[in-house]
């Protein structure tokens, strides 16, 4: 059973204690932060920005094997995070429309940014899926899988790189190796772990959250570690 720091100081100070416990010491237990208090500094501070109104993108490359539905399903669960982590107001969200909404329409950068401005947005999040495979292991319903992405963060209003640090896309893979609930179950859990390997690098994640075990190590995240 966990007692918080507080806690200890009420009840020495109720009984007497405190002032017998060695002031050094005692002050350097109640300051110094425990594992679940510790923060990871963001790479981008989105967090504290003053205008943190965003544009989220997200779009499948040829031959990534990349359902219909999962692009939308991502931007919704990235607004999601962002909204709850960063506390970027849900009305300075702004989602890409799907591609079934055009399907006929050609992707083109210079038009994702006079979208991303055209809304109001100071920030546009590019989410590209490289690589999603979905496999079925029986007729239960055993899933694994797999999704790998890459993305950027930028300036609407100057097209400047603010994350990754590296100014070059991020390359996120993630992997479950064993889900018993079925497609849908598999694919939220490689969705839920892609989106939170990017916005953990945009507030202050508490460190016991900052790794998860969807995510697999990439020759991206050695060249970052080594900076």
């Amino acid at each position: 059973m966990k007692i918080g720091k507080q806690k200890v100081y009420r009840w020495l100070l109720s009984t007497g204690l405190l002032s017998l416990v060695s002031g050094c010491t005692m002050l350097g237990f109640l300051v110094s932060p425990t594992s679940s208090e510790q923060k990871v500094s963001p790479q981008f501070p989105l967090y504290n920005q003053k205008d943190r109104s965003i544009y989220l993108a997200v779009r499948p490359t040829a031959g990534s094997r990349t359902d219909a539905d999962i692009p939308d399903l991502l931007q919704k669960i990235l607004a999601a995070d962002l909204h709850r982590k960063v506390k970027i107001p849900t009305e300075a969200i702004f989602l890409m429309p799907p591609a079934s909404a055009n399907p006929s329409a050609s992707f083109s950068w210079t038009q994702l940014e006079e979208d991303a401005r055209r809304k109001g947005a100071a920030f546009l999040l590019y989410v590209e899926i490289t690589d999603c495979e979905l496999i079925r292991l029986t007729e239960q319903d055993y899933y694994m899988g797999n999704l790998a992405v890459r993305t950027i963060l930028l300036k609407t209003d100057t097209a400047e790189v603010v994350w990754p640090p590296e100014k070059t896309p991020r390359l996120i893979r993630t992997s479950v190796d064993f889900e018993s609930r079925g497609r849908s179950a598999v694919l939220q859990r490689l969705l839920t772990a892609v989106s939170h390997c990017i916005v953990r690098n945009l507030y202050p994640c508490p460190q016991t959250d900052f790794r998860i075990s969807e995510e697999m190590e990439t020759l991206d995240a050695f060249f970052n570690q080594a900076q």
